[in-house]
C-alpha cells in the first residue's frame, strides 16, 4: 500500500503531465507566443531531456518531488523569477501632423515611431507549466464562479465539468482521457456569443415595444493598471472551498493526503503572486498623486496583470468580479456582458418612461447617460464609477468598495488605477417606433463574413477580394466625391483571411501564385509591417510555399532594417507612468522584434527546407544581433522535433511526425507542406500540441498502406542498417493491413496514442464505443453472402449519428477532361488552381443547400485533394462518396472509391470516418487503357465491399461496372437503403438498366453519378416506370448540384407490406426471397 506522500506525488506528477500538455496547446495557438513556441522546443530538445539523463516524464517525477518539498521549491521559484524578462511589441504607431494626415497615398510611408507597447511576461517554460498547474489544482475554483456573461478567457466547458468533480479536486487522474487538450473555450466562440447575445437583447426590447440603448464600455490598460491582492485572492479561495464541500456534503475529515494538498496549493498560490511581483517590479509604475479616494495608490504592495501568464486570465476575470456584480445588482440593465475589459450594457423602457423614452434618450450626450445610471448622481446604489475632471474632459474611473460574494464573505478588489477609454466608447439609441435596420444590418454582415469561412474558396475569387476589399475607405459624407475621403488604410482583417485562403490554395495545387499578387500582397506590408506584426508567419509561408526566395530574402531584410530604426516616445499621460525599469524601452522591442522574427522564420523553414532557403539563412543571419543566439538548423531540428509548425498547409497529415528531425543537419532538403515523406515510422513523442482529428489518422494508416515501400536496393541500407529494420517493420505492419477494417483499428492506435498520451487499449475501445463505431458487428447488420462459392470480402461499419428518416442528396453534373487518367499515369496529375476550383465551386453549392449525401462520380477527385474533401465532411457533416484517381500500389494500377462518413461525438466534436476500397471489376475497354500503358490492374482474387450505417441508414458504394455482376450487386439484398454508383462510364443505357434492376432487386434508392458527357446521372427509385426515376440528368455544360429528399422511411414502411394489399403508392412489389425481416429490425 501507497504511503499518503507516495500518493500526492503520483497525482502531482499525473497532473503536471496534464499541465505540460495543456500549456503546450496554449502556446501554439497564440498568435503572440512565437517566442514561446520555440523556446518550448529548445525545452523539448535540452540535454536533460533529449539525451534521455532522464526523459519527460522522470522529469514530472522530479519536478513533482520538488514541488513537494518546500525549500527545494522555494529554490526553483526564486531560479524561475530571477530569469523574468520582459517581452515588448509596436501596439501603436505616432501619428504624424494634421496636415500630414490630410495626404492620402497608395503607399505607406516607412514609421519606426512608436508611442504605444504591448508588454508581455518572458518566463521559462518551467513557470507556464507550473502556472497551468495552479489552474488545474486551484484556479478553475475562480473560473467556476463567475458571472454568467463574463465571457472572455473561460476554462474549457468540458475541462471545468471535470474539475468541479470532488475527486478530480486535486487529481486529474483520468486526464488523458479529455477530448481535449485546450486549457480555456476558443476566442472566436465566446467572443461571438457576447457580442450576439448583446444585439439579441436589443432585438427582445424592440419586439417588446420597449426603447434600448447599448453603451459599449473599454477599461484602459486594464492589465497594465490592475492591482491584484493576493490576500483577498486567497481569501476567496479557500471561502470557495469550503462552499464546495458544504454544497456537495463532503466530509470535513480531512485525511494526510488532503494535509499535504493543501500545502501544495498554498504553495503554488504564492508561486503565482511572487511571478506577478516579479515581472511588476521590472516596471515603473506612477499614478497621479492622488486617487479620487484621496489615496496614494500602493503599486509596490499590489502586482499588476502580467500578459501572457495563464494564470493572468483566470485572475483578470475574479479581479472584476466585483465591478460585474456591481452592475448586475445595482444597475439591474437587460444585458450586461464583459469580454475582459470590453463590457457591452443594454438599458431597456417603456416609451412612456420618464427615465429613457424617446424625448430623454434623443437628448442624453453620452456623459449625461454616465452620470444618470452608472454613478450616484441619481441613484444612490448604482454607484459604479466617479467622475473626475481633467482639462476639458470628464474621466470616469470604477468606484472602490466592498463586494459580498455569493457566500456573503466581504471581499475589496481595488480599482484605484481603473477608469473608462474615452477613445472607444460608443453608445447606441434604439426606439421600438423607428426601423431596426441597424441592428439587421449589422447582424447580417456577421453571418456574411462567418458563412464565407465555411465555404472552399477558389483562386479567382480570393483575388477578386484582394482588389476589391485591401483597402478600406471611409467618407466624410458622399462616397461619390473623392473630397469627403476621409482617410483609406489596408484591411487587415481582409488581408489575414487572403493570406490563409491562399496558402490552402497553394499547399493543394501545383500552381504558383503569380507574381503580380505577390508583389501586391507584400506591398500592402510596407510601411505597415509591425501593424501585422501576427501575420508575419502567413506572409512568409506564402512565399516560401510559391517558391518566392528572391522576395522572402528582401522582405527579411526590409523587416530587420526597419527594426533597427525604431524609437519609442510614449504618449503623456497627466494620471499614469508606465515604462521598464534600468532600459530603454525601445531597445526592448527590437530584442523582441528580432526574436520573434527569427522564431517565425524558423517555424516556416520547419514545414519545407531546401538549397534555396539555406542559402537565405546564410544572407540574413548576419542581420541580427551579435549578442543573439542565431542557429537556424538547431532551431529547425528542434521545432520539428516538438511538432510546433503550422499544420493546417499540409497536404497529408502527420508528416510533421516522421523522424525528419533525427537526421537533420540542414545538407539534405524536406518538404511537409506537399510531399509524402517516405515510410518513416512516427516520432513517439512526449505530447502533441493540439488534438488529432481521427480522419487525419485514418488518411494517414491509408497512405501508408498505399504507398510505404521496402527499398528493394539492400545497398542503400548499408550506412543503417537500424534503418533497414525500422522500414521492414513499418512494411510487414502494413501488408497486414490487407482486407478488414484493419487501418481503421491503427488509426484508433494512433488516435488515443497521441491523442491521450496512454498506452492502454481499453481506452482505444472506450473512446471507439463513445464514437460509436461499430465494425463487422452482425448485431447490426444480420448479413449473408448467398453464393458460398463466390470469395468475398464483405465488411459492414457502423457509426455514430442521429436517425434520420429523410437525407438530402446532391448529384453533380460536371465534366471531365479526359486527359486525367493519362496525366496520372503517367505520374503527372492535375493539380492546377483551376480544375480544384470547379470543384470548389461545387461543393459550396451542396454546403449552401444543406446536402446531406453527396455522390461524385468515378475517377473524379486526385488522391492529393482526399484530405480537403474529407475536412469539408467533417465540418459541415455532409457525407461524401467519391471516386478517386488511379493510384499505383505494389506495381499495380487500380482505381479506388472512398466514402466520407462524419459524425459528432459528445453533441460537440466533428469527426469523420473514411472508408475506401480497391475497384473490384474492370470492363474490357478499362482494362485497355491500363495495358495501354503496359499496367497491371489491381483488382484483386477476393472481391471487397462493404456497408456503412450513417444515422442508422444503410448506404453502400459501388463502382460503375461492379454492378453488372450478378453476384456481387445481390450481396445487400433486403440489407441496404441506399446503394451509390460513381460512374466514368460511356454506356450509360446499359449501366442504367442494370441499376433499375438492382434498385428493384434489392428494394432501394440507387444514386447514380456520371459525368455529363456520358449522361447517366440519377436517382433511381423500386417503382413503377414512369416513377422510378426521381433525377435523371442527360448531359450540359454547365456544373451545378441537383438535389432531392429521399424518404427513408417511406422505402421502409414500403419494404416490410404486403404486396397482397393494395395501396396508394407508387412502389412496385418486392423480389421474390427478400428478407423482410431485415427491413423491421432497422424500421
Amino acid at each position: 500500500m501507497k504511503t499518503p506522500d507516495e500518493i500526492v506525488l503520483t497525482q502531482l506528477t499525473n497532473q503536471l503531465r496534464s499541465a505540460y500538455r495543456k500549456c503546450k496547446t496554449t502556446i501554439y495557438y497564440d498568435n503572440y507566443s512565437s517566442i514561446q513556441r520555440l523556446e518550448l522546443s529548445n525545452f523539448e530538445k535540452s540535454p536533460m531531456i533529449y539525451e534521455i539523463e532522464y526523459n519527460m516524464v522522470e522529469f514530472f517525477q522530479e519536478l513533482a518531488k520538488i514541488i513537494f518539498d518546500e525549500d527545494e521549491f522555494d529554490a526553483l521559484t526564486d531560479f524561475i523569477c530571477d530569469k523574468i524578462d520582459v517581452i515588448a511589441f509596436p501596439k501603436h504607431v505616432a501619428e504624424g501632423d494634421k496636415k500630414e494626415n490630410e495626404v492620402i497615398r497608395n503607399f505607406h510611408l516607412n514609421n519606426f515611431n512608436m508611442d504605444k507597447l504591448h508588454y508581455f511576461i518572458d518566463l521559462p517554460i518551467i513557470g507556464h507549466v507550473i502556472g497551468v498547474l495552479w489552474i488545474l489544482r486551484c484556479g478553475y475554483l475562480l473560473d467556476d464562479k463567475l458571472y454568467k456573461n463574463c465571457y472572455g478567457n473561460r476554462l474549457n466547458y468540458y475541462l471545468l465539468d471535470k474539475l468541479r468533480n470532488k475527486k478530480s479536486e486535486y487529481y486529474v487522474e483520468n486526464d488523458c482521457m479529455e477530448f481535449t487538450p485546450f486549457l480555456f473555450n476558443p476566442y472566436y466562440q465566446n467572443y461571438q456569443s457576447w457580442r450576439d447575445n448583446g444585439l439579441e437583447s436589443v432585438n427582445k426590447l424592440l419586439d417588446d415595444k420597449k426603447n434600448a440603448i447599448m453603451i459599449s464600455l473599454d477599461l484602459k490598460e486594464y492589465f497594465h493598471r490592475s492591482l491584484i491582492d493576493f490576500r483577498q485572492l486567497n481569501k476567496d479561495l479557500m471561502d470557495t472551498r469550503k462552499y464546495i464541500n458544504e454544497k456537495f456534503n463532503y466530509s470535513n475529515e480531512s485525511s494526510p493526503e488532503d494535509e499535504y494538498n493543501i500545502e501544495i496549493d498554498n504553495r503554488l498560490t504564492k508561486f503565482i503572486e511572487k511571478v506577478f511581483k516579479s515581472y511588476s517590479d521590472k516596471f515603473d509604475r506612477q499614478y497621479s498623486s492622488k486617487t479620487l479616494s484621496n489615496r496614494k495608490i500602493n503599486t509596490d504592495k499590489y502586482p499588476m496583470i502580467p500578459v501572457g501568464f495563464s494564470p493572468s486570465l483566470i485572475i483578470s476575470n475574479w479581479n472584476l468580479q466585483g465591478f460585474d456584480q456591481a452592475i448586475v445588482e445595482n444597475v439591474r440593465p437587460h444585458y450586461y456582458g464583459r469580454y475582459v475589459d470590453d463590457i457591452l450594457i443594454v438599458l431597456g423602457s417603456h416609451e412612456k418612461s420618464e427615465s429613457h423614452g424617446l424625448q430623454q434618450i434623443e437628448e442624453k450626450t453620452f456623459d449625461e447617460l454616465i452620470e444618470r445610471y452608472l454613478t450616484d448622481r441619481d441613484y444612490p446604489k448604482a454607484h459604479i464609477f466617479k467622475k473626475q475632471k481633467r482639462k476639458n474632459e470628464n474621466i470616469y474611473r470604477i468606484h472602490n468598495q466592498k463586494f459580498k460574494n455569493s457566500r456573503g464573505t466581504l471581499i475589496k478588489y481595488h480599482y484605484e488605477g481603473l477608469e473608462i477609454q474615452g477613445s472607444k466608447l460608443k453608445t447606441y439609441f434604439f426606439s421600438h417606433k423607428y426601423s431596426n435596420a441597424m441592428i439587421e444590418n449589422f447582424k447580417n454582415e456577421i453571418r456574411k463574413n462567418s458563412s464565407e469561412f465555411r465555404l472552399m474558396h477558389d483562386l479567382d475569387s480570393i483575388k477578386q477580394d484582394f482588389k476589391e476589399n485591401l483597402y478600406k475607405i471611409n467618407y466624410k459624407e458622399s462616397i461619390n466625391k473623392i473630397r469627403d475621403i476621409n482617410n483609406v488604410d489596408v484591411n487587415k482583417f481582409e488581408i489575414s483571411k487572403i493570406l490563409s485562403r491562399i496558402n490552402w490554395i497553394s499547399s493543394d495545387t501545383t500552381d504558383t501564385i503569380d507574381d503580380e499578387l505577390i508583389k501586391n500582397m507584400v506591398d500592402a506590408f510596407k510601411g505597415k509591417i509591425f501593424d501585422y506584426l501576427t501575420l508575419w508567419d502567413k506572409l512568409f509561408t506564402l512565399l516560401v510555399i510559391n517558391n518566392k526566395y528572391d522576395q522572402l530574402h528582401d522582405l527579411i531584410r526590409y523587416i530587420q532594417r526597419n527594426i533597427a530604426n525604431i524609437t519609442y516616445v510614449p504618449i503623456k499621460e497627466n494620471s499614469y507612468k508606465f515604462v521598464i525599469k534600468e532600459v530603454n524601452d525601445a531597445d526592448v522591442v527590437k530584442k523582441s522584434l528580432m526574436k520573434y522574427l527569427y522564431y517565425n522564420l524558423n517555424r516556416v523553414f520547419s514545414l519545407k527546407f531546401n538549397p534555396s532557403i539555406k542559402k537565405i539563412i546564410d544572407e540574413v543571419q548576419g542581420g541580427f544581433p551579435l549578442d543573439m543566439e542565431v542557429n537556424f538548423v538547431n532551431q529547425i531540428s528542434n521545432c520539428l522535433y516538438a511538432s510546433m509548425q503550422n499544420t493546417s498547409f499540409m497536404r497529408y497529415p502527420l508528416q510533421d511526425l516522421s523522424y525528419i528531425f533525427e537526421d537533420f543537419d540542414g545538407s539534405e532538403s524536406f518538404d511537409l507542406i506537399k510531399q509524402k515523406n517516405g515510410c518513416r515510422k512516427l516520432f513517439e513523442g512526449f505530447c502533441y500540441p493540439r488534438f488529432i482529428k481521427l480522419h487525419e489518422c485514418i488518411l494517414h494508416t491509408i497512405n501508408n498502406e498505399l504507398f510505404c515501400k521496402l527499398k528493394t536496393n539492400p545497398e542503400e541500407y548499408l550506412d543503417d542498417p537500424h534503418k533497414f529494420l525500422n522500414d521492414y517493420l513499418e512494411k510487414k505492419n502494413v501488408d497486414n493491413l490487407n482486407s478488414t477494417w484493419d487501418y481503421i483499428e491503427n488509426a484508433f492506435d494512433i488516435y488515443q496514442k497521441k491523442n491521450f498520451a496512454n498506452d492502454k487499449n481499453m481506452y482505444k475501445d472506450y473512446i471507439k464505443k463513445n464514437c460509436g463505431l461499430n465494425c463487422s458487428e452482425d448485431s447490426h447488420c444480420p448479413l449473408k453472402i448467398y453464393d458460398e462459392t463466390q470469395f468475398k470480402d464483405v465488411n459492414v461499419i457502423k457509426i455514430l449519428g442521429n436517425r434520420k428518416n429523410r437525407i438530402k442528396v446532391g448529384l453533380l453534373n460536371t465534366n471531365i477532361n479526359f486527359n486525367n487518367f493519362e496525366n496520372r499515369i503517367l505520374r503527372k496529375p492535375d493539380l492546377s488552381s483551376k480544375r480544384f476550383d470547379k470543384i470548389k465551386l461545387l461543393i459550396n453549392e451542396s454546403i449552401k443547400k444543406n446536402v446531406d449525401l453527396l455522390v461524385m462520380p468515378e475517377m473524379y477527385i486526385p488522391y492529393e485533394w482526399i484530405e480537403s474533401i474529407v475536412k469539408i465532411s467533417k465540418d459541415h457533416q455532409m457525407a461524401i462518396v467519391f471516386g478517386v484517381e488511379p493510384i499505383e500500389h505494389k506495381d499495380k494500377l487500380g482505381n479506388y472509391i472512398m466514402m466520407a462518413m462524419p459524425f459528432i461525438y459528445n453533441d460537440k466534436y466533428h469527426e469523420c470516418v473514411l472508408m475506401y476500397r480497391p475497384k473490384n471489376h474492370y470492363s474490357s475497354q478499362e482494362m485497355m487503357q491500363f495495358e495501354k500503358y503496359e499496367m497491371k490492374i489491381n483488382n484483386e482474387d477476393i472481391a471487397k465491399y462493404y456497408m456503412c450505417i450513417w444515422n442508422d441508414i444503410h448506404i453502400v458504394p459501388y463502382c460503375s461496372y461492379e454492378i453488372a455482376s450478378i453476384d456481387d450487386r445481390s450481396i445487400f439484398k433486403s440489407c441496404c437503403d441506399i446503394v451509390t454508383v460513381s460512374e466514368f462510364n460511356k454506356d450509360t443505357e446499359y449501366i442504367n438498366g442494370i441499376a433499375e434492376s438492382l434498385s428493384r432487386d434489392l428494394f432501394c434508392y440507387c444514386i447514380k453519378s456520371n459525368y455529363t458527357e456520358y449522361g447517366g446521372s440519377c436517382i433511381i427509385q423500386p417503382a413503377s416506370s414512369t416513377d422510378k426515376y426521381v433525377i435523371n440528368l442527360k448531359g450540359g455544360e454547365d456544373d451545378y448540384i441537383v438535389t432531392h429528399d429521399l424518404d427513408i422511411k417511406k422505402l421502409r414502411k414500403n419494404a416490410i407490406k404486403s404486396d397482397k394489399i393494395a395501396d396508394s403508392s407508387n412502389f412496385e412489389p418486392k423480389p421474390p426471397g427478400f428478407w423482410k425481416n431485415n427491413v423491421k429490425e432497422r424500421y
